[in-house]
Order: structure tokens, then sequence, then C-alpha cells
């Protein structure tokens, strides 16, 4: 199971921080020959300090804790970025640390981009001059952009979880929640409809939904 598996597997000696043995698919990940991993110094490969691996070793070889996420340098000084599920093994009388090596490297960088996108998004939404909100399923507002805030006249607060009826004209609330109720059956919500909505302060505004 440890040389033959496909997963990055290590062994190290939490005492001292030195790494015990690792199976192929270790070597072939990090670039190094299986002979050189072992014994070769954990700091080699992990870019914390000594005392904060140690610390970790500590973790794993007590089991209180099994997850752990780093920042690993392989051969060619490439920095990846790991998830390591680790816990105590014995091996010929020593208690050791027994890890599985998954690199997420990908995994963080496309995290890193869906945050950028969604903030790039959400700036859009707060600066778009129309009037943009979001409901849930139930018709009760989640969201409002500041130009919706400033025409209805209702801070975010007021807004947040009351039913868009209360912005909607009272003879059109019928016809509003109709066009709702067909968008959401039919899944058509670029169809355009307008209809009346009175702020806060009494005012009528047309709007035109897309």
């Amino acid at each position: 199971m440890f040389e033959n598996h496909s997963a990055v597997q290590l062994i190290a000696d939490p005492e001292i921080g030195v790494l015990v043995d690792a199976n192929p698919a270790a070597a072939a990940f990090y670039g190094y020959s299986m002979k050189n991993m072992r014994g070769m110094p954990i700091i080699e490969i992990n870019t914390l300090p000594l005392k904060e691996i140690l610390a970790v070793l500590g973790q794993a070889v007590s089991g209180s804790k099994r997850y752990f996420e780093f920042r690993h340098k392989l051969a060619s000084g490439e920095i990846r970025d790991v998830e390591i599920y680790a816990g105590p093994v014995n091996l010929d009388g020593r208690k050791l640390v027994y890890s599985i090596v998954h690199d997420v490297t990908e995994k963080k960088i496309a995290e890193i981009h869906l945050r950028e996108s969604e903030t790039h998004f959400r700036e859009l939404i707060e600066n778009a001059d129309d009037i943009i909100y979001e409901t849930d399923t139930q018709g009760c507002f989640s969201f409002i952009n500041p130009n919706a805030q400033r025409l209805l006249k209702y801070s975010s607060e007021e807004a947040l979880g009351n039913h868009f009826r209360i912005v909607i004209r009272p003879d059109w609330r019928e016809r509003v929640e109709n066009f709702y109720i067909t968008q959401f059956k039919n899944r058509t919500p670029s169809s355009y409809f307008e209809f009346p909505v009175v702020a806060k302060d009494g005012t009528e505004i047309w709007l035109g939904q897309n």
C-alpha cells in the first residue's frame, strides 16, 4: 500500500523532524530520488520554520490534529500548496508520523480567481446606475444595490427580509407577482416587463424589468 500507492506518502520522525521514508509517488512529486528523501530534514520541503514543523508533528503523533495545510517546496524550487492527512504509526518500535499529501495548488489558484471574479462582479453591482436586487424563493429581498437604496429610499437593513411587495404600487402587486411566478416556472429571466414602484417617501417610479 505504501510503495505502490499513487498518492504521495511520507513517514517522518516527530522528534527530530526528519523523513524516515517516502514512497515512489512522493519522490516523483518532489523531484528527489528515494535515496535522497530518506533521512532528509523536513525543512527541505516544508516552508515553515523547524520549530513550527516539530509542533505540527507533535499534534499528528498525538492524534490531536490530523488535517494540515502547508506550502511545500519541490527540488526545482517551485512552491506547491498541499493538504496533508497525518497520524501516528508504529514502525520497528518507533512512534512516527504517517502522512498522505495532496497537491491542491490548482484548487487554490481557482479559488483565488473565483474570489477575484466575485469581487469584480460585486463592485460592478455596487456601482451600477441600475436598480439591482435579489430575492429568495419566498420573494423576500436578500440584496439591493446602493442605487436601489437611493431611489427607493430604503436602506439595506430596512429592505432585507421584507417581501418585494413593499415597493410595488398596490394595484400592480398581483400582476407583478404573477409575472415573477411565470418567470420562475418557465425559467425565462430575460423577459421584459414594466411596472410602477413606490419609494418609501411616496415617490412613484416606473421600472423596466429585464
